[in-house]
């Protein structure tokens, strides 16, 4: 059976129910949820996702998830397929006459004339009635069309070489992509030719047999391109149709010598005015062969020297842009010149995630570099996250928890340049910092409850240090003056994460995650302390019919010890993921997780305001001192989890909301006694 496969965002989805019924219906949905009943039935398959990627990012997670390898149609489409293919529907009807292989798209956008109306008028004056759908040539180089300009896809081209630098001599950005996926066979096809043909929109349709044929290892590096940069995205939408076996077209005339034989042309229709009739004919004849044949040798010079003069452009074309590239690298390493430099300080997963929302929300005027300090974690995978959570970084660093913190009279600046600001997490390490990164500011940034209980008890002696946290309402009282983080780009920045770890999915609707502790360095107790403290809370959740799942902390791991631990017996389910942060299990299974619930835990503060989920505290004593004045900033926030005796899931947010406005009205009183 045929397929198609839309591309969601907020597009009214009405026109589906007009989709001919020999076509099975996926909708990956990345916006406001579809309720439509008939829209409901109608759809086979209804996904919810993470609104990342574009409609490639769409595209490509069908093909690695849902493959098929016969020789019905696949069609993909984004969510309004009208703007660019206005006979949309009758050619899913008309599905019987295609080619393996099918574009099914007439123009970019007719408000702004792309392609331009006379053209589209000349094409369809060809079509005599028949439905309007064609391909695009375009170039492989500047990416723009030959026969008018589109100055968003010669944007597109600027945008990858500003990334990657000019393509090496003798590619075209096709080559130059293909190649970085790992399909070196279609890459040097495409160098050797000038022009490709693709679908505008992204509509197109595929035989599954063809779909098949992309390796899947190469068709992985393409997915994880998508959830960059936006570029790959519009690169991707001019290539599918080379991917699935269209041929590109136009060989580059430098790779020709006069001695190979040239591409045959039509010898044009010459006509001549009528003359009288000559008594020597064949005289005449031999005139006119003659006159033929050098009218053609002179078209086919022309020709030739037209496509060697258009090479000759785009190689200059493309070493001016290089020699800007260079200069600008240049100018940009000349000391003050060059743009600011602003340095990120993280204790590790979460703090990173923090100084990729603060390096986003505050715009990309600087250059951005982040060093990790590691505890008992791996470098490898920090530097990976966060390149995952914010692909802008000019250099990652990491270094040992003791080198930075304990024996760091050796420790030297590892950038080898000077910061105009520095960003840090903990207040205490502030005339370290200040020795070993000398900047014009410095600001701090929360990483958990630890920032905060040092926030409330710092002096600070200059006006302009801020302090940015997730929770700034906590800090009414500290000297320092604190700045909101925002939650909703954090938030979408960890959505992306999602499809680059192993994350459980929750089946049933009733779900409580618990949290275990985690130890300070200096702390060397028994892993089981982590979740012992659970015990009450999670057999009590259990016999109100909630699935409860641990999720061991990152620094202690349990692995080997839950299996024969009394929640394991009370069916207590261990939450299992490679994910190094709770927040990507979180976001992945929102709708499904009534409450978190641990002793102690930076997550239970920011759970609400962050995903809506409201999060409850164990009464049990902690590891050391500064773990319980930690714990106590912590229970000063969150309900205590015996409120949940007798809960459902539909009391539990209700109980969440009492706690918050009761804590409100506490603090009014405190503000108007002071």
């Amino acid at each position: 059976m045929n397929s198609i496969v839309i591309a969601r965002y907020d597009e009214s989805l009405d026109w589906v129910l007009n989709i001919p019924s020999d076509f099975e219906i996926f909708i990956y949905n990345k916006g406001k949820p579809v309720n439509d009943p008939l829209i409901v039935d109608r759809a086979e398959h209804i996904v919810d996702r993470p609104n990342v990627g574009r409609e490639s990012e769409t595209y490509i997670h069908h093909m690695l998830t849902k493959p098929r390898d016969d020789d019905s149609f696949t069609v993909f489409t984004r969510g309004d397929p009208f703007a660019h293919s206005p006979d949309f529907l009758p050619l899913l009807q008309n599905w019987r006459q295609w080619d393996s292989l099918q574009p099914l798209s007439w123009q970019w956008s007719s408000d702004q004339n792309i392609p331009p109306a006379p053209l589209l008028a000349e094409y369809e004056q060809r079509l005599r009635g028949r439905l309007r759908v064609r391909p695009e040539r375009f170039s492989l180089s500047s990416w723009s069309p030959p026969d008018f300009v589109d100055e968003g896809a010669l944007g597109t081209s600027r945008d990858y070489c500003a990334l990657h630098g000019s393509p090496p001599e003798g590619e075209n950005v096709a080559s130059d992509f293909l190649r970085k996926c790992g399909l070196d066979e279609l890459a040097n096809k495409a160098k050797a030719n000038s022009f490709g043909v693709f679908s505008y929109g992204a509509i197109f349709a595929v035989r599954n047999d063809l779909i098949a044929k992309w390796p899947r290892k190469s068709l992985e590096i393409a997915y994880q391109a998508t959830l960059g940069r936006p570029v790959y995205g519009y690169v991707l939408e001019r290539l599918w149709l080379h991917l699935f076996g269209a041929e590109f077209d136009t060989p580059a005339a430098s790779r020709m010598t006069p001695e190979q034989p040239l591409p045959q042309q039509a010898t044009p229709e010459l006509e001549y005015p009528k003359a009288e009739p000559s008594t020597n004919v064949e005289a005449d004849d031999d005139l006119v062969s003659v006159q033929v044949e050098e009218l053609r040798d002179t078209a086919e010079k022309l020709r030739m020297e037209i496509s060697q003069l258009r090479e000759a452009l785009k190689t200059q074309a493309a070493l001016d842009q290089r020699a800007i590239h260079d200069v600008a690298s240049v100018i940009k390493n000349i000391g003050g010149v060059g743009r600011p430099k602003r340095l990120f300080i993280s204790t590790g997963y979460f703090a990173t995630a923090i100084a990729a929302t603060l390096a986003s929300q505050q715009g990309s005027a600087t250059d951005d570099y982040l060093l990790i300090t590691i505890d008992r974690q791996g470098a490898e995978g920090n530097t990976r996250w966060a390149y995952q959570m914010y692909d802008r970084w000019a250099s990652v660093r990491t270094v040992g928890h003791d080198e930075y913190y304990e024996n760091n009279a050796g420790f030297s600046n590892p950038f080898n340049c000077h910061f105009d600001e520095v960003y840090s997490s903990h207040f205490h390490m502030a005339g370290f910092v200040g020795q070993k990164f000398p900047a014009s500011r410095y600001s701090f940034y929360e990483e958990g409850l630890t920032t905060y209980s040092q926030a409330l008890n710092v002096r600070v002696q200059d006006n302009n240090t801020r302090f940015y946290a997730l929770s700034p309402k906590i800090l009414r009282t500290a000297s320092i003056v604190s700045q909101p983080i925002d939650v909703k780009l954090l938030t979408q920045l960890l959505e992306k994460t999602i499809n680059c770890y192993s994350i459980p999915i929750f089946e049933n609707p009733r779900n409580i995650v618990m949290l275990a502790m985690g130890f300070p360095p200096h702390i060397s107790g028994s892993r089981s302390h982590s979740f012992e403290a659970c015990e009450p809370a999670a057999k009590m959740l259990r016999a109100a019919g909630f699935d409860v799942w641990l999720k061991p902390h990152p620094r202690a791991p349990i692995d080997d010890l839950f299996g024969n631990s009394s929640l394991a017996a009370a069916g207590v389910r261990l939450l299992e993921t490679d994910a190094p942060l709770i927040e990507p299990v979180i976001l992945a299974n929102r709708q499904t997780i009534s409450a978190v619930v641990s002793v102690y835990s930076s997550f239970l503060v920011h759970s609400y305001p962050l995903f809506g989920i409201p999060a409850f505290t164990i009464r049990s004593p902690v590891i050391d001192r500064m773990q319980a004045a930690w714990k106590s900033l912590q229970d000063s926030t969150v309900p205590d989890v015996d409120m949940l005796l007798g809960a459902t899931p539909d009391s539990i947010p209700s109980i969440a909301r009492s706690f918050h406005n009761a804590s409100v009205n506490d603090a009014g009183k405190l503000s108007r006694r002071m």
